[in-house]
């Protein structure tokens, strides 16, 4: 592994700052294509500092998609907070970082719906929830933690803060950082 620095011959790095909608992830996903696409550098690492207060589920899957199909090594460093949907496409690096003063939201996915223009007497809630919590977990449950723990995660009758400690512990992450040159690339 080496230290990452900032300029890093073989890394990229690409930060998602913001709320989590389709219009901010396309532009991501346009702006690291034409990077990647690059033919003059050959990247072995894509570093994606994260913040994001959350949002539009759907938009955070696409993010996820986009991170975990990339054939490089990708790190997330998640940054300030990474809230609801924004911990969506965190989950998907490779290498997980958090800063030491950084938290995580996660609550089931039916509590990001409740704002949406969906009547939810038409859908099933139980039904909806299993479905979209389900992928939310298996996107997890790749890293190994317990369907107790992820289910504790997604609970639909209560929200989950946890500090860069906590989530260390639950082995959500790589390394609690306090400075980029404590990450370690592959």
């Amino acid at each position: 592994m080496i230290n990452f620095k900032f300029g890093c011959e073989h890394t990229l790095v690409h930060s998602y700052i913001g709320d989590v909608c389709w219009g901010n992830a396309r532009e991501f996903y346009y702006e690291l294509l034409a990077r990647l696409g690059d033919e003059t550098k050959t990247y072995k690492n894509l570093v994606v500092p994260i913040g994001s207060s959350g949002g539009e589920l759907d938009a955070a899957w696409a993010l996820y998609d986009m991170l975990s199909t990339v054939d490089i090594n990708v790190v997330t460093i998640a940054i300030g907070k990474v809230y609801s949907a924004g911990t969506i496409p965190f989950m998907a690096g490779d290498q997980r970082y958090i800063y030491s003063k950084a938290m995580l939201l996660f609550h089931s996915a039916v509590s990001l719906y409740e704002k949406a223009e969906v009547n939810m007497s038409q859908v099933k809630e139980e039904i909806l929830a299993e479905k979209v919590d389900s992928k939310l977990l298996s996107a997890i449950l790749k890293d190994k933690i317990s369907p107790k723990e992820v289910k504790n995660l997604c609970s639909p009758k209560k929200s989950i803060f946890l500090t860069a400690d906590e989530a260390l512990k639950m082995g959500l992450i790589t390394k609690v950082i306090d400075k980029y040159s404590q990450v370690e690339l592959l």
